[in-house]
């Protein structure tokens, strides 16, 4: 079995056959909340280790929860809604994001030849079907891997899961910062 068809079975980052510290992702269940009590925003950190940017100020972001997300397993999720619809254009952005401390991606040996692949899985819920994208990136934005994922059935959640393969060249920090 390839190293990377491992780790998308095991639904991890990555393991050193320790049962901690195998998933890259902080607060990923949105259990911790100390920034801003649930209110929506329009930029910022709706909630704890998460980012939101968006230029045309056309989005809120807020933590959410409900009977139909305890329904599918989860307590919280993170709600992105469209206040003021606009036409994007290339260099716009709405995004959601969650910077990994260095220390932690060391693990990955990315920027080595020695590199491993991490699997990103995570749950949707949206009112129209499509393509979306996603990407992974360095510290300075020099280093980009985009991902596209399909939401196929409108107002249902659904699990999506994305191997990315090791990236053997490029800098990716080593110490505090992203």
């Amino acid at each position: 079995m390839s190293k990377a068809r491992e780790l998308a079975n095991l639904g991890n980052a990555y393991s050193d056959g320790a049962l901690s510290n195998r998933n890259l992702i902080i607060n990923g269940s949105l259990i911790v909340n100390q920034r801003n009590a649930d209110t929506a925003i329009t930029s910022g950190w709706p909630v704890d280790r998460w980012g939101t940017a968006d230029n045309r100020a056309s989005m809120t972001y807020q933590r959410n929860g409900g009977a139909y997300s305890k329904a599918e397993g989860f307590e919280n999720y993170l709600r992105m809604i469209v206040t003021s619809p606009v036409t994007r254009a290339a260099g716009d952005y709405a995004v959601i994001y969650h910077p990994v401390e260095a220390y932690n991606i060391q693990a990955l040996k990315w920027g080595t030849p020695q590199a491993e692949s991490a699997t990103l899985s995570f749950v949707s819920r949206s009112n129209v079907t499509g393509t979306f994208g996603g990407s992974i990136q360095n510290h300075d934005g020099s280093m980009c891997y985009p991902f596209t994922y399909t939401i196929t059935s409108a107002n249902t959640w659904e699990r999506h899961v994305v191997v990315i393969e090791g990236a053997t060249t490029g800098t990716w920090n080593h110490g505090n910062g992203r």
